[in-house]
């Protein structure tokens, strides 16, 4: 998969419409990057579940040590 965080820096230096009319820069820079994070962030967040389980063991000690169960659920909070 390529990285999306550089489709950003490259766009505008690879169009000779931009290298030519450098007022269009921002606005089209703007878009790509609009355009990149609306499309890569929904799916790295959809990646991971929104509530999962871990075994009580793989706490910190004082956290395992105030429960009697042997797996917590958790959120992952967004």
């Amino acid at each position: 998969m390529f990285p999306l965080h550089l489709v950003c820096p490259l766009c505008p230096s690879r169009l000779p419409v931009l290298q030519r009319q450098r007022r269009l820069v921002l606005p089209v820079h703007s878009l790509v990057c609009l355009a990149a994070f609306g499309l890569a962030l929904p799916l790295a967040i959809s990646l991971f579940p929104q509530v999962s389980q871990i075994d009580v063991n793989l706490l910190e000690p004082e956290i395992a040590a105030a429960t009697d169960c042997k797996t917590v659920t958790y959120n992952k909070g967004l």
